[in-house]
């Protein structure tokens, strides 16, 4: 290596941005993967405890919280992206959904990790109603992940950073989120969409 030179490495954010498309694909894969569980798991008129000892809330709750990681990464990837016009996604709108998202992989962690067991040990826990800083808590999660997820997919259109067609059915399925697994199934559509768009897009540009 001549003197005075140094290797460069590529930043953290651009090392970041080769896996944007690759995560929302997976995302929305692993939601779609997830809807007929989702399905089973609201249909279940059971006592959550005894919901939370199925095979299908199992399922459904790690295929979530998997789903939610890679959405997680996905967007932290694509903050900050310019469509053809030149018009950047909103930042405030990522970081909103970020902060969601972290709520809810939170709770789904939950889910994965904790009720099984509280099910057997203290089912009457899971059987209550949520209260106080749970309550809080899942209220606020909800709020912004509804909030960002819609203000991310109108920033998307009108910059045009993804399909716009796939932007739409994105920001429908959020905010059908209190609606049960049609939201599921609309996010797992928009944001398979987004990102095999994303990478065929990156090929062709190779």
């Amino acid at each position: 290596m001549p003197a005075g030179t140094r290797a460069q490495h590529p930043g953290p954010m651009k090392q970041l941005a080769h896996i944007a498309y690759p995560m929302l694909t997976a995302a929305g894969l692993l939601l779609l993967v997830a809807a007929p569980f989702e399905v089973l798991t609201e249909i279940d008129d059971r006592p959550y405890s005894q919901q939370a000892l199925a095979s299908t809330y199992h399922v459904d709750s790690l295929l979530g919280l998997v789903s939610t990681l890679c959405l997680f990464l996905g967007v932290a990837a694509v903050a900050g992206r310019t469509g053809p016009g030149g018009r950047m996604i909103s930042g405030p709108a990522c970081v909103t959904v970020l902060l969601g998202l972290m709520g809810a992989a939170f709770l789904q962690a939950v889910s994965v990790f904790l009720v099984p067991s509280l099910a057997t040990s203290a089912p009457a826990v899971l059987d209550a109603p949520p209260s106080g800083w749970h309550a809080a808590g899942v209220i606020v999660s909800l709020a912004l992940w509804v909030v960002g997820i819609v203000w991310l997919s109108v920033s998307a259109f009108r910059s045009r950073v993804f399909p716009r067609i796939a932007a739409v059915v994105l920001g429908v399925g959020g905010a059908a989120t209190f609606f049960g697994p049609i939201s599921g199934f609309l996010m797992g559509i928009g944001l398979l969409w987004i990102g095999i768009a994303g990478i065929r897009l990156k090929q062709g540009g190779a």
